[in-house]
């Protein structure tokens, strides 16, 4: 029985597939984003990072998702500080302000 809302993955269109590590080789320079998606509304980029603090500032109209595929990173938030290594994700809800500062050689999506 197939139901009808159920499709063959060859036959939809919308599925991506990106493999983060090889996606980043394309990135020529530092603070450089590279778009590899779109969810929604939302763009899906990479950027290569390192020393360098993004001073605080918020995202008004969506929540924010940070994954960090390589590197060390530091997230400030009005009460305190999260750390970041590879593999990590973090999740946060939109208008919450924050500094983000790439403590190595970081690769974010």
């Amino acid at each position: 029985m197939q139901l009808g809302w159920v499709h063959k993955i060859e036959e939809r269109d919308m599925i991506e597939k990106a493999k983060l590590h090889n996606q980043s080789n394309k990135i020529n320079g530092l603070f450089e984003y590279l778009k590899v998606g779109q969810l929604n509304d939302h763009m899906l980029n990479i950027i290569k990072a390192e020393d360098r603090t993004l001073e605080f500032h918020m995202h008004n109209n969506s929540d924010e998702m940070l994954y960090l595929i390589d590197g060390k990173m530091e997230i400030e938030f009005a009460d305190g500080k999260t750390h970041l290594e590879t593999g990590d994700l973090l999740l946060y809800q939109k208008a919450l302000c924050t500094a983000l500062s790439a403590l190595s050689l970081s690769l974010v999506y």
